[in-house]
């Protein structure tokens, strides 16, 4: 487990500005602004998003069935499904990060950005699968997400029971 401030140039406050900006959008509202959620990759991405942050521009590695952005999961398991074993340590990398997700609707592949809400100018923060239980998240703008602590780790050869 590797916190990402021995090794990002940026900084967790990155976004804080738009945090702030999203705090005030969002003053009325119930929705859970902020969310710690897992993003599994290969060491490649993994090294540039370490040194430059997750860029959405580079969305459609894994595909985009809720559009071109960052994905975000809430369970590492689901995470742990876009990752790749490393030759010869068959490390598998696998983010933790926080993630600016505010006020969601469902994703589609087509989306390059969230969509507006309520046909006007105020747009929706991010996509998910399930609007009422989301599972996985898409983010478009870098601005929304900061790569906190990147978990390297072996897949087990065998069981281990408990």
């Amino acid at each position: 487990l590797f916190a990402m401030m021995d090794f990002a140039p940026t900084s967790p406050d990155l976004g804080h500005g738009h945090k702030v900006y999203m705090q005030k959008k969002h003053a009325d509202s119930n929705e859970l602004l902020e969310r710690h959620l897992f993003h599994g990759t290969t060491q490649e991405a993994a090294e540039y998003i370490c040194r430059n942050n997750f860029d959405p521009r580079l969305a459609g590695t894994n595909g985009k069935l809720l559009g071109h952005g960052s994905y975000f999961a809430t369970s590492a398991s689901v995470s742990h499904k876009y990752t790749t074993e490393t030759v010869p340590h068959r490390l598998r990398h696998t983010f933790l990060a926080k993630v600016l997700v505010g006020k969601v609707t469902r994703g589609q592949s087509h989306y390059r950005r969230p969509p507006s809400c309520n046909s006007g100018s105020d747009f929706y923060d991010a996509c998910v699968d399930c609007v009422a239980n989301p599972e996985v998240f898409v983010v478009f703008d870098n601005c929304q997400c900061y790569p906190y602590y990147l978990i390297k780790y072996k897949d087990l050869d065998g069981v281990i029971e408990i």
